[in-house]
C-alpha cells in the first residue's frame, strides 16, 4: 500500500474510486471546472503565498509587521474593494477578502520586503505579481484570443518565478513543498475557457453568497425538524414578494418617466449644446457660490485659488475654439464675481459593459478629506493622470460646462527601475510646477486609485489590479507607450 500510495501521490492522486463515474453518459473530468474562488484566492493564495508571506515579514522584525498593517491602513478607498485597518493577525478569512489582500499585498510590502532585508521574501513578491496577473486574466468576463494568450504567458511567468522561490529558500530549515494540487490545477484554466467559456460560468463564489439566507432561514424560521417542507415554504413566500416588489418598481419607474415627459413637454426647452457628449451625471450639488466664494473658501490651499477666474475663461475659450462652438458675444469667456460654481460627484462608464465609478471630491468624507484621481483622454499620446480637486458647473451663455480643476501627475523620466519591473508597477510623481489646471469632465475616462510609494514622497503607483478595466487600459498604456 506505501508503494501505491508513493505512485499516486507524484499525481496528487487517491486510491478511491470516484463515484461520480457511476454516473451514466458523464464524464467528471470533463465537467470539473476551474474555481477561482477555492483553487486561487483562498486557496493557493490564502492558505499557501499568504502565509509564506507572513513568515517572511516576521523573519525581519515585529516593526515590520505594524509597518505592514500601517500601510494597510494608508491604502486610499475604493468602492468595491474591502478596506483593512490591519491584515497581519489574520489566519483565516474568506475568499473574496484574501482576494483583496492579494491585490494590495505588493503596494504596502516592497518597501519592507526589500532584496537587502529579505532575498527570499523579495523573490516571493516577484511570484505574487504573474499570479495577480493570471488571476486578472482569468477571471476578465469577455475574452479575446489575445487575452488567453496573455494569460497564458502570464501563467508560464509564475511557473518561472517559482522555480527560483523554490531554489532560493530550498535550504531554509522549513522548505515548502509546492506538491499540491492548487498550485497545479490553474494550469488548465485557460482550456476550460476555451471550452467553456469566462470563468464566471463555472465560479462558486455566487453559490457562497447565498449561503447566508440559507442559514437564517433555518435558524430562525424552521423547529430544525423536517426542514425541507419549512425551507421550500420560506422559499415560495420569498419568491412572492420579491415578485410583487418588482411589479411595484416596475410601475414607479413607467409614472417617473412619464411624469418626466410631461415636464420636458410643458417646458418646451431643449438641452443646451455643451462640450462633447453626456457620459457622467453630477450629483450631491451643493448651494450655488460665486466665484469670489470659491476662491475665499480655499484662500489657505497650496495654490490659493489664484488666477482661477482668469484661468478657467481662457480654459473654456480654448476648448470652444477647439469644438468650434461659437463664442457668447463672440468674445473670450470671462467669469466675473457672480458666476456659478458647485461642487460634485461624477458616474461614468467602462468598456465592454457598462458599469459605474463614483468619484468623490470632498474636503470632508466620512472624516476625511477625500480627493480621488482619474484618468483623461488625451489627444496623442498616452492618457492622463489627474487627481480631482474641485468639480463644478459654470454657464457659458444659455450652455451649463461641467469642469475639474485638477492636479496632474508625470511619468518618471528616468529608466523603469528593477523592483518597478519585478513587481509591475506604473509610477507616477507629482508635477513639480504645480499650476491649477482645468478639463472638462467629458474627457474622463474612469477612475483610478493612486498608491503611495511609501519609500519614496511625492512618488504614487497607479492602482492596475482594481478590476479588469483598469487592468487592460494600462496593459494598452505600457503596449503603446512603454509605461
Amino acid at each position: 500500500m506505501a508503494k501505491c500510495d508513493a505512485i499516486l501521490q507524484r499525481w496528487s492522486l487517491r486510491p478511491i474510486q470516484n463515484t461520480f463515474l457511476e454516473l451514466a453518459h458523464s464524464d467528471p473530468y470533463k465537467a470539473i471546472s476551474f474555481d477561482r474562488l477555492h483553487a486561487f484566492h483562498s486557496g493557493l493564495f490564502g492558505h499557501h503565498l499568504w502565509k509564506e508571506f507572513k513568515q517572511h515579514v516576521e523573519d525581519i522584525s515585529t516593526n515590520a509587521v505594524k509597518l505592514i498593517d500601517t500601510q494597510f491602513d494608508m491604502l486610499p478607498r475604493w468602492r468595491g474593494l474591502n478596506h483593512f485597518n490591519e491584515v497581519m493577525g489574520l489566519s483565516f478569512t474568506d475568499g473574496s477578502k484574501y482576494e483583496d489582500i492579494s491585490k494590495n499585498i505588493l503596494f504596502v510590502s516592497h518597501n519592507v520586503l526589500t532584496q537587502a532585508a529579505s532575498p527570499s521574501g523579495y523573490q516571493l513578491l516577484c511570484l505574487i505579481r504573474p499570479y495577480l496577473e493570471e488571476n486578472m486574466y482569468i477571471g476578465l468576463p469577455v475574452h479575446t484570443e489575445w487575452t488567453l494568450i496573455d494569460g497564458e504567458q502570464a501563467q508560464a511567468e509564475f511557473g518561472a518565478r517559482l522555480e527560483e522561490y523554490k531554489a532560493i529558500t530550498q535550504n531554509d530549515r522549513q522548505p515548502k513543498n509546492w506538491k499540491f494540487p492548487k498550485a497545479h490545477t490553474h494550469r488548465h484554466a485557460f482550456n476550460d475557457i476555451r471550452a467553456k467559456g469566462a470563468s464566471r460560468n463555472t465560479n462558486t463564489k455566487p453559490n457562497e453568497k447565498m449561503h447566508h439566507p440559507k442559514k437564517v432561514a433555518y435558524q430562525f424560521g424552521t423547529n430544525h425538524r423536517n426542514v425541507a417542507p419549512q425551507l421550500l415554504r420560506i422559499d415560495h413566500n420569498f419568491y412572492v414578494v420579491e415578485h410583487i416588489q418588482h411589479n411595484i418598481d416596475r410601475l414607479n419607474a413607467y409614472q417617473a418617466a412619464k411624469e418626466a415627459e410631461k415636464k420636458e413637454n410643458e417646458s418646451g426647452n431643449e438641452e443646451p449644446l455643451g462640450l462633447g457628449g453626456y457620459r457622467f451625471k453630477l450629483g450631491s450639488k451643493q448651494p450655488e457660490k460665486t466665484i469670489q466664494q470659491v476662491v475665499e473658501e480655499h484662500a489657505s490651499s497650496p495654490s490659493g485659488y489664484r488666477g482661477f477666474a482668469r484661468g478657467l475663461g481662457d480654459f473654456l475659450t480654448e476648448e470652444y475654439n477647439a469644438a468650434e462652438h461659437p463664442l457668447p458675444s463672440g468674445s473670450p469667456i470671462k467669469f466675473m464675481a457672480d458666476s456659478v460654481a458647485c461642487d460634485a460627484t461624477i458616474a461614468l462608464s467602462v468598456y465592454w459593459r457598462e458599469a459605474t465609478d463614483i468619484l468623490r471630491c470632498s474636503p470632508m468624507f466620512y472624516g476625511e478629506p477625500r480627493y480621488d484621481c482619474v484618468l483623461i483622454h488625451a489627444a496623442e499620446g498616452p492618457d492622463l493622470i489627474a487627481r480631482l480637486l474641485f468639480m463644478f458647473t459654470c454657464t457659458v451663455g444659455d450652455s451649463q460646462e461641467p469642469v475639474a480643476m485638477v492636479q496632474f501627475y508625470d511619468r518618471p523620466q528616468d529608466p523603469k527601475s528593477l523592483k518597478d519591473m519585478d513587481l509591475g508597477f506604473y509610477r507616477v510623481q507629482e508635477r513639480k510646477q504645480n499650476k491649477l489646471a482645468w478639463i472638462s469632465l467629458h474627457l474622463i475616462r474612469r477612475g483610478v486609485v493612486l498608491v503611495p510609494d511609501f519609500g519614496v514622497p511625492g512618488d504614487f503607483f497607479v492602482h492596475d489590479l482594481i478590476d479588469s478595466d483598469i487592468f487592460l487600459r494600462m496593459k494598452v498604456q505600457q503596449t503603446q507607450f512603454g509605461w
